[in-house]
């Protein structure tokens, strides 16, 4: 028994202490060796990272090659992955790794070769030449020597029919967009557009977009009102003059036999009331989109009133002719002088 214990206080010793080094390592990497005091000394990093601990971001290229024969045979000839990798690390400073080259063939012998490179961030950055990178790369893999290592005895009838390559900023950590900004990659260069709540120009997003609660549109005292954020949770509110962050919604809910309807147009209202800043089109709700809205009797409810007012007005107009009816009569008799029935009718003081 006592060996048991021992076995299984050791084993969670070592994977504690795996765990522990693997902590040590950056970006998802895990530790590969490390020294007796338990320290990690080298990692193994995951695709697009680099360095002891993983802690450097690799600079990534994407590029697509387009080959074209005129011999049909073209599209049988396998493609030397493992040559276009070495010619990628001879071409290009820096190189550090590079994904499996994939290709695709059409029926008229057009051969597609795309790639990933990742390499260290260039020591002149944000100075380095992109253009020329670019251009040299492109010209290495239009290279008849290039061809003869991608298409092993197959290169008399191949052409480069175009080369195009690209460093992805965003995926390299190579751009300035604001903390509160998304980075997106276009050919060349990257862009940046802040973030859902934000505003500003993508390199500067100081300004979160919020909507004061007493600004949005109009809307039935008879309604319940409900606010919630932008996942869903209800929101607190303890004055109108409450600040709502970006994509707070409001929902508003009429009393039994009510719809909620265009507070203008009367039609229908299903749209939500939500916060999105200030455009061309929520100038005049300060932020809100949606109308104002109020609350209409359904049309089933109105037909059933109607009804009921009918009914009342020929159960009245009945009434009152039986009334008027029996008056008539009872006159008629007192005029007649026949007194024989008098016990039989009301007499009304006259």
């Amino acid at each position: 028994m006592w060996k048991a214990v021992k076995i299984a206080i050791t084993a969670f010793v070592l994977l504690s202490e795996c765990r522990s080094e693997d902590s040590q390592c950056k970006n998802g990497g895990t530790c590969s060796t490390s020294a007796p005091d338990g320290t990690c000394t080298s990692c193994v990093c995951k695709t697009g990272y680099s360095g002891n601990v993983c802690d450097k971001v690799l600079t990534v290229v994407h590029g697509v090659v387009t080959y074209k024969s005129s011999n049909q045979s073209f599209i049988l000839i396998p493609f030397n992955a493992k040559g276009f990798k070495e010619v990628l690390r001879s071409s290009i400073v820096n190189y550090q790794d590079s994904v499996s080259s994939n290709r695709s063939i059409d029926e008229s012998t057009t051969f597609v070769v795309g790639y990933t490179v990742y390499m260290n961030r260039p020591p002149d950055w944000p100075n380095f030449n992109q253009s020329l990178f670019i251009s040299d790369l492109n010209n290495v893999l239009k290279q008849n020597s290039s061809i003869r290592a991608f298409f092993t005895n197959f290169t008399s009838s191949i052409t480069v029919i175009s080369a195009t390559a690209d460093i992805d900023e965003c995926a390299s950590g190579l751009y300035t967009c604001d903390v509160n900004a998304e980075c997106f990659n276009t050919i060349p260069g990257y862009g940046c557009n802040c973030k859902s709540g934000f505003i500003g120009n993508g390199t500067h997003c100081p300004v979160g977009i919020f909507c004061k609660l007493s600004d949005a549109p109009e809307w039935p005292t008879s309604a319940t009102r409900s606010v919630y954020y932008h996942n869903g949770a209800p929101v607190s509110i303890s004055n109108s003059d409450d600040l709502m962050p970006y994509k707070t919604f409001i929902e508003y809910k009429c009393p039994d036999r009510y719809t909620l309807v265009n507070f203008e147009t009367g039609e229908a209202q299903t749209t939500v009331i939500e916060c999105v800043g200030m455009n061309e089109t929520t100038q005049s709700h300060k932020g809100w989109t949606g109308n104002g809205v109020r609350c209409d009797m359904t049309v089933e409810f109105m037909v059933a009133i109607i009804m009921a007012a009918v009914s009342s007005v020929i159960i009245v107009l009945v009434a009152g002719g039986f009334i008027v009816s029996w008056t008539n009569k009872m006159k008629k008799k007192k005029q007649d002088g026949n007194s024989d029935n008098d016990t039989d009718i009301l007499d009304f003081p006259g």
